[in-house]
């Protein structure tokens, strides 16, 4: 074999290496795109009537939490720097905290406001309790007294999941 017929047989194996590799790589990023493709984020639907809801105060009294994107929460409250692991929102004339479980299976929402002496409460995930840092009050995920000083439950609300492509919204509506 002579030097120019050895170099056209080496550029001839690199360059069909290449062609290989290049459709090879193409093919799979087609074929992965196509295998992780998702329904884009929309507006949720209420699960009872299909109607579209939009996050905040609902017409029927109901509120839709978004909790990729919370509403802002201003009013203060004594959770002695205690992390919520939920969000706060004003509901009617209640002030609530949504959690969800450990599991990520449920979701709680419950009045923030302790029975006892009105500090807020936070939600103890290790625990699954809703807890009143002021004077150690336990709540059960439902808003029933567990432990401690407090002898009222707490409100208790309906917490419902809502998918709509990839977000997930919660639906808080009051207990009947």
């Amino acid at each position: 074999m002579t030097e120019l017929e050895r170099r056209t047989f080496l550029l001839y194996v690199a360059g069909s290496a290449f062609a290989v590799l290049t459709t090879g790589n193409v093919l799979a990023a087609t074929l992965q795109g196509k295998k992780e493709e998702q329904k884009p984020a929309g507006k949720p639907k209420d699960p009872k009537g299909g109607k579209e809801l939009k996050p905040g105060l609902q017409d029927d009294g109901s509120f839709v939490l978004d909790p990729a994107n919370p509403p802002k929460f201003e009013k203060r409250l004594e959770t002695k720097k205690q992390e919520p692991n939920g969000h706060f929102l004003e509901f009617g004339k209640d002030t609530i905290i949504v959690s969800q479980s450990p599991d990520k299976k449920a979701w709680f929402a419950v009045s923030a406001i302790c029975t006892h002496k009105g500090c807020g409460v936070v939600y103890k995930p290790d625990d699954r309790c809703f807890q009143c840092p002021c004077h150690g009050s336990k709540f059960a995920e439902s808003g029933k007294v567990t432990k401690g000083q407090a002898k009222t439950d707490l409100t208790s609300y309906t917490a419902t999941e809502v998918k709509s492509g990839t977000k997930t919204f919660v639906k808080i509506s009051p207990n009947k």
